[in-house]
């Protein structure tokens, strides 16, 4: 019984066609007839009810009721297992009731054999689904708004991976066109530049990228930067000056025979400005008794974190320095050797990431630029060279690109986000993918060239039979091939399409880009990689892109159908989605750095710091450091994730943190806490379930559990036909509520019979299994042991 709600309602449908067909009564189809069976409103009213007698009343020419009546006669129970009774209600229902005492055991027995292949499906046996997502800009670290398509795209491929698909996952990388080409420029013009802080190039300074960290504090948008100089140079250049200049913090030359670490920290007395002093290391030392001095002048003596960082300060003779700037006050150097990292990471709570390193090199290149338009010239020179191939522009692009990339997967891959193959847009164009496509497209009459205005010499798919409101376009095409011969973003997609879905004969070059933290290899195209028959081919092609770009789909998708690609135009599908929105309906900017405190780094680190305030309220005495760490990471990732997950695609999410890091209520901690509970009743069982008899599990809540397992597998296939993915995240919710009902109504452990604890145990046994299914198999949110 692959899907059981699915197999109760099939079974009502074969007996009511035998009836009807003995009665010699036409004219409703089985679909018809199929759609006329229902779930009833109330309970009471049983758990299936059919319509067919209303429209059969008019094909009859009798009442509705007197055909209940008649094929309820007719109906033969004994054909019907699962069901103990059936009515007739009503002016003309008849409701079915099923056999909870022998559904019960079924379901259980099949949840409890299967474990987490139960709701398995086998309706993309066979075939390849194709899901691409995420697809981030490579000029600034995931934002809110982003990640949400990688949520929506992961949450997707799991579901068809569920119903029997063999899922590839693809993240299209855009390394070309205009953003590349604005941080090339940043990169060549204030990057080099800027970044030196010595004097000459034997002085030199250089900042590594791995000493530099940034502090986010409650009031997202106040940012302070905290970083160590090392005492060798580096090689790498890492973008300090630019990041000082857009944070608005002063320093001085540094002097590299020290390491220095800035902190800033809301407190009585507001922290807000840091500014660094040379201070010759004999001559303005002091002691201990004076930073404690200096704290009761400054009446902080009280003040939590300063006690906490005071405490875990150790004075030694030759250790470094901890330069702590007060406005207003003495700049006082306190010698110190230790630093313990947990106490270091309260006031760190996030390190500067390289995709965020380039981001403020973007917004402040592209302010340069809004600044002065005759720069606009080198811009689009760039973009040319990106276009042709140019190498040297070419190398300057992979290396800044890749730098991003590295960040921003860090960061899907936190969320348990992973994939199997990168696509570069240049490797489409390098591969002659795309020209072998517009070979084809060129032989529909629907893709021409312009022969006059503005668009003279561009090549062009002509959309005007996809009905009115293209014909009434002042330009009922959509612009493939530029007249400078330059492929569009939109025509390299359609290049990408035709691919995906096998029809063409032009391949990419793979290889093997790394290994992700779960162990799964990434590859990636490339020119110096090696022909795979292993990806591409696909029965199904899904692309998770926002709304506002549901034209462009729509031509990529048109291109298959006048192509003569029929099949595959039914197959591919464009999962379209509301953008995230910063509050006061603020939309995220690049080139403005409005994302700054709103990129999913930045949610992931809060989540995760009130997450383990929380467990520390309830386990501080119990629990190590490093448990308790580690569930407040599985509690504040899966809330983030879950908030992105749990409203449908077509809703616009304006974020609001309170409801974004809510622990209660609509959000994944709460659904993490049910299966806990799971967990808490075997720990106390503490041994196997001896002789259940699940035909005693008659209680309301109990029922209606048994309901909610019996309708998962329905539930799977219809968010895959719909791609209705917030319904798993609403149906966890409702699995979760159900069960804390059951949790408080019903005892368990202490139930009346040993016979009766065993069947609740096995029951919830079955919740546990279903719980991890939809948080860690479906959803990706990792469960704790312990909360």
């Amino acid at each position: 019984m692959e899907n059981p709600w699915d197999h109760l309602q099939s079974q009502i449908l074969t007996e009511l066609e035998r009836v009807l067909n003995k009665l010699d009564v036409d004219g409703i189809t089985p679909e018809d007839l199929r759609n006329l069976i229902k779930e009833p409103r109330y309970s009471n009213l049983g758990d299936f009810e059919t319509r067919v007698c209303f429209p059969l009343a008019k094909i009859m020419g009798r009442a509705p009721r007197e055909i209940a009546d008649m094929i309820s006669n007719e109906i033969a129970l004994e054909k019907l297992p699962y069901f103990s009774r059936l009515e007739v209600a009503g002016g003309g229902y008849i409701n079915f009731f099923i056999d909870w005492e022998k559904f019960n055991t079924e379901i259980l027995n099949q949840i409890i054999e299967l474990k987490e292949n139960f709701g398995n499906l086998s309706i993309g046996k066979g075939k390849k689904a194709i899901v691409e997502h995420t697809s981030p800009n490579p000029t600034k670290p995931i934002h809110m708004g982003t990640m949400r398509c990688a949520v929506l795209g992961d949450i997707t491929g799991r579901i068809l991976k569920k119903i029997g698909y063999k899922v590839e996952i693809e993240n299209y990388m855009d390394d070309l066109g205009r953003q590349v080409a604005v941080l090339i420029w940043g990169f060549l013009n204030l990057f080099e530049k800027r970044f030196q802080v010595g004097k000459s190039d034997e002085e030199a300074l250089y900042i590594d990228k791995r000493d530099l960290e940034i502090i986010k504090w409650e009031d997202y948008g106040r940012i302070s930067v905290q970083f160590r100089l090392p005492s060798r140079k580096l090689k790498d250049y890492i973008a300090y000056a630019l990041i000082m200049d857009y944070l608005s913090l002063k320093t001085e030359e540094m002097n590299i025979s020290m390491g220095i670490k800035y902190l800033k920290r809301k407190v009585d007395v507001k922290l807000d400005h840091i500014e660094r002093l040379q201070i010759e290391k004999r001559e303005r030392q002091i002691k201990i008794s004076k930073l404690n001095e200096a704290l009761k002048e400054l009446r902080l003596e009280k003040d939590i974190e300063v006690l906490k960082l005071h405490k875990h300060l150790r004075m030694k003779e030759k250790d470094e320095y901890l330069i702590v700037s007060i406005q207003n006050e003495n700049l006082y150097k306190i010698k110190m050797r230790d630093f313990i990292e947990e106490k270091l990471k309260a006031f760190s709570n996030l390190r500067i990431k390289d995709d965020f390193m380039l981001g403020i090199l973007y917004t402040q290149a592209s302010q340069a630029i809004e600044k002065n338009p005759q720069l606009e010239e080198e811009i689009q020179d760039l973009i040319a060279r990106l276009e042709n191939g140019d190498p040297e522009c070419k190398s300057v692009a992979n290396n800044l690109v890749q730098l991003a990339l590295e960040g921003q997967l860090e960061t899907a891959n936190r969320m348990n986000i992973f994939y199997d193959l990168l696509i570069w847009e240049s490797d489409v164009i390098a591969s002659g993918i795309f020209e072998e496509t517009l070979t084809e497209l060129l032989q529909s009459d629907k893709v021409y060239k312009v022969d006059k205005g503005e668009d003279k010499g561009c090549i062009v798919v002509d959309m005007s039979e996809f009905g009115e409101d293209y014909r009434q376009m002042e330009k009922p095409y959509k612009i493939i091939v530029r007249s400078n011969d330059v492929a569009t973003y939109t025509g390299r997609d359609i290049g990408l399409h035709f691919f995906k879905m096998n029809l063409v004969k032009g391949k990419f070059k793979f290889r093997k880009w790394g290994t992700q933290p779960n162990g799964q290899d990434l590859w990636e195209t490339s020119k110096e990689g090696n022909y795979m028959q292993r990806f591409g081919h696909g029965d199904l092609a899904i692309n998770v892109i926002g709304y506002e770009q549901k034209y462009p789909q729509q031509v990529v998708n048109h291109a298959l159908k006048i192509t003569g690609h029929e099949k595959q135009y039914q197959n591919s599908h464009h999962l379209s989605f509301k953008w995230v929105w910063l509050p006061g309906q603020q939309a995220f900017s690049g080139r403005k750095g409005t994302w700054v405190g709103f990129e999913a780094d930045a949610a992931l680190n809060k989540a995760v710091e009130l997450a383990l305030e929380e467990v520390k309220k309830r386990h501080e005495e119990e629990f190590s450091r490093e448990l308790m760490n580690q569930i407040a990471e599985i509690i504040g990732v899966g809330a983030v994730k879950y908030y992105l997950a749990k409203y449908s695609p077509e809703k616009k999410i304006v974020i609001e943190w309170k409801d974004v890091l809510n622990f209660e209520g609509e959000s994944a901690p709460y659904v993490q806490y049910a299966y806990v509970r799971t967990q808490g009743i075997f720990r106390k069982h503490e041994g196997s379930i001896q002789n259940p008899n699940p035909s005693l599990l008659t209680h309301e809540t109990e029922i209606e559990l048994i309901r909610l397992i019996a309708k998962f597998p329905q539930l799977l296939q219809e968010v895959a036909e719909n791609f209705a993915i917030h319904q798993i995240a609403n149906y966890a919710l409702l699995i979760a509520d159900k069960f804390n009902d059951f949790y408080h109504q019903v005892p368990v452990l202490k139930a009346a019979t040993p016979e009766l604890k065993a069947s609740r145990l096995q029951l919830v046994q079955a919740i546990s299994i279903l719980l991890r299914i939809l948080l860690v198999d479906l959803l990706g949110i990792q469960v704790p042991d312990r909360m």
